[in-house]
């Protein structure tokens, strides 16, 4: 075992036994991503088991929210709307600073009706989307356990999740898009290599762009995606050393911004990228659709519903909602596939 990994583990115990704070005493970039998003996960059990507060929801909503390459405006607004919140929420005689979770429908219901009374519709809009972003990266995060927002009605209608239709290519469209590039240009070997890590994980754009060359694993065929490890195919890695060879990367992220090539991709550059590709296919083609194939193609091949949220890192009935009719009938849902290999 090399010092480096020795040091690591000390930290992490002197961490848990309380005897280091992480963020006073060494910074992210010099520990290994492993170890600092177990420390991270286990900051976010803690605050849950004393009963989770409203700022420390916040702070690990915006924390979330940067990760996902978000904008800086985009960060201000949510600051901004949140704070509305946590100044409405002050008139409340609970104390929902000793514990979040007491904030229930009901209350949500009358702040968006505080807020229609005094606001545009625009903003009423934005301050509805900016909860139930935070609210569903709380449920997804397993922060809280009943999200709220489900119940609230505006308006006379009740918010609840829509039933969208879920688009996905079938095997002879694969083969059309993989054939749209050619690998023996740069720009064609880079899309290729796009599609394959959105085809064969389900990874979101916001999560491919977030890919440093440290976190891959050539020896052992995966890529290391926050706390996951996810699995590729022998083509996807083939693709993958040329792709370095060719756009010289040896350390810092895998996909470049081309204006300043020390920092990262922005992910509209990914959706671009098959937007441009879609007129020349007779289907609609996006990153979305190419999880969903994942998705499917997953559940098809006797994949379950627990291991398909935790290849997603999503929860489960948010999973089970969206891709149940994926399900092979003669496969138990929440069997994990795992415990039969």
């Amino acid at each position: 075992m090399n010092k480096e990994v020795i040091a690591l583990e000390s930290l992490l115990e002197d961490y848990l036994y309380g005897k280091v704070d992480i963020n006073q005493k060494i910074e992210k970039e010099t520990l290994e991503k492993e170890v600092y998003e177990f420390i991270k996960d286990t900051e976010k059990r803690e605050a849950v088991k004393k009963g989770l507060r409203l700022d420390e929801a916040i702070t690990f909503f915006l924390d979330d929210s940067i990760k996902n390459g978000n904008k800086s405006s985009t960060l201000r607004s949510k600051k901004q709307k949140l704070r509305s919140f946590e100044i409405f929420l002050d008139k409340y005689e609970i104390d929902y600073n000793t514990d979040f979770t007491l904030v229930t429908t009901d209350v949500i219901e009358d702040y968006i009706r505080s807020r229609t009374s005094v606001s545009e519709s625009n903003y009423v809009k934005t301050s509805l989307q900016v909860l139930r972003a935070f609210y569903n990266y709380l449920e997804r995060d397993r922060l809280i356990i009943n999200n709220p927002m489900t119940g609230v009605i505006v308006n006379g209608t009740k918010y609840k999740y829509r039933e969208v239709e879920v688009k996905y290519l079938e095997n002879y469209q694969i083969t059309e898009v993989l054939s749209l590039f050619d690998e023996k240009k740069k720009l064609g070997l880079r899309n290729t290599l796009y599609t394959l890590l959105l085809l064969e994980s389900g990874l979101l754009p916001s999560e491919m762009i977030n890919i440093k060359i440290n976190d891959i694993n050539f020896i052992g065929q995966y890529i290391l995606v926050g706390i996951r490890r996810l699995y590729y195919s022998k083509r996807m890695f083939e693709v993958l050393e040329k792709y370095m060879k060719v756009f010289d990367i040896k350390d810092g992220y895998l996909f470049r911004n081309r204006e300043r090539p020390d920092d990262k991709l922005r992910k509209t550059s990914i959706t671009k990228v098959f937007d441009a590709y879609e007129k020349f296919a007779d289907f609609e083609l996006n990153p979305t659709i190419l999880r969903n194939t994942f998705a499917k193609r997953y559940l098809e091949l006797n994949g379950d519903m627990l291991g398909l949220s935790n290849v997603l890192n999503i929860r489960l009935d948010s999973c089970t909602r969206k891709y149940k009719r994926f399900v092979n009938k003669n496969k138990l849902i929440g069997e994990s596939l795992w415990k039969e290999n």
